[in-house]
Formats: C-alpha cells, sequence, structure tokens
C-alpha cells in the first residue's frame, strides 16, 4: 500500500520581480533565484490502526530537505526568522505557511517553531512541517542565488567561472 505522492519541483527565475502566494506572502526574486515547491498529495494517515504503534494516529507530516551551500550549515540571518545564509552569498527565506487542500482548501501557519534547522547525522536539514489534511498540501520558499552572481560568488553549477548561461540553457 502506497503512503502517498511527494513531487519536488525546482524553478530558476529568469527575470526579477516578485512572487505572491495565495496567502499574501510576498517573495521578492532576482535572476538565477530558484523556487522550490513541496508538494503531498494522497497521504494515507496513519488513524491508529497501522504499524506498531496501533494506538496512535498521525497528526502531521515532517520533510526534511537539504539545501546545500558553500558554509558546513545554513546560519538563521540576524532579525529574521525565514532567512537562513547558505555561505557564498546565498540564502534561502523559508514560509511559515503551507497551503492544505480540501473543503475548503487554506493557506495556513506551521505548527509553533517550523520551519526550522535540525541536524540529522552530520548533516543540517531544514524540516517543514504539513498538518493533516484530506487531498493535498503545498509548501513553497525561495533560494536567493542573485546576490550570489552580482558579487563574484557561485554560478548555477556551484563554480566561479562564466559559463552559466551556457549552463542554464542545458538546465532548460
Amino acid at each position: 500500500v502506497a503512503i502517498g505522492t511527494l513531487i519536488l519541483e525546482t524553478f530558476i527565475f529568469l527575470e526579477n520581480g516578485t512572487v505572491t502566494t495565495d496567502s499574501d506572502e510576498e517573495f521578492d526574486v532576482s535572476v538565477n533565484d530558484v523556487k522550490f515547491n513541496v508538494d503531498l498529495s494522497d497521504w494515507n494517515f496513519c488513524n491508529g490502526t497501522c504499524g506498531a504503534q496501533a494506538d496512535e494516529a498521525a497528526e502531521y507530516i515532517d520533510v526534511a530537505v537539504l539545501v546545500k551551500g558553500l558554509d558546513a550549515s545554513p546560519r538563521r540571518r540576524a532579525n529574521s526568522n525565514v532567512t537562513y545564509d547558505l555561505g557564498g552569498n546565498v540564502s534561502v527565506v523559508l514560509s511559515t505557511k503551507v497551503y492544505v487542500e480540501g473543503d475548503p482548501g487554506e493557506w495556513v501557519d506551521m505548527m509553533e517553531g517550523y520551519p526550522k534547522l535540525e541536524t540529522i547525522g552530520q548533516k543540517t536539514v531544514f524540516v517543514i512541517r504539513f498538518p493533516k489534511f484530506m487531498d493535498s498540501a503545498k509548501y513553497d520558499p525561495v533560494v536567493e542565488f542573485s546576490r550570489a552572481l552580482e558579487n563574484g560568488g557561485v554560478g548555477v553549477d556551484g563554480d566561479d567561472d562564466d559559463d552559466d548561461d551556457e549552463e542554464k540553457k542545458q538546465l532548460e
């Protein structure tokens, strides 16, 4: 029996602009910034009758996402609960909301303390907590690469050479 479906979508912005979610969160984006969506659907939540823990019911799903930068681990930016520096002038801006489809669908705040940084083994990951949902749920943060490119940092391929235009074409 399948547990559910997880889809990870990735987008590279080719123009400057502002991304606005249905929840009215706004993210300024620049050329070469990256946005990714985590979509969950058709999830079979344990209702107290599955596995060894028959008396427990699932109320949420945690998804751990590894976003690697030049620094050993992400650092929270001063005066921000949602922006983390990854090194090399690259940062990730996390949303504190998830979209939960159902009747009706709506943008909801994540549980207190999420998203959060967590160390699993030797890796530092961002943990996104999705509440229990009927049909599907979605999460969509932004990774800012543009500052790195403007300041001579890493390019699309993680190096500092000038062949990024050709590499972007290959990605499209």
